[in-house]
């Protein structure tokens, strides 16, 4: 059984570091998604299409929330 033990610690150990790293890659995408913003509202674009599109992008980030 330790073998058993030990290969489920290893599942849990890697599935924790994927987590992680997912977390670090929708935390980029955030970033990067209020740049865009900003850029958005420097440029001048409509504010309620900048709106539409970060609920777009947050939507598509919540299947990793």
């Amino acid at each position: 059984m330790q073998t058993s033990d030990a290969a489920e610690n290893q599942n849990y150990a890697s599935v924790e570091r994927l987590g992680n790293t997912l977390a670090k890659n929708v935390e980029e995408v955030h970033d990067l998604k209020a740049r865009v913003q900003e850029l958005g509202f420097e440029a001048g674009h409509d504010e309620g299409e900048i709106l539409n599109w970060s609920t777009d992008i947050e939507t598509k980030l919540g299947v990793f929330g």
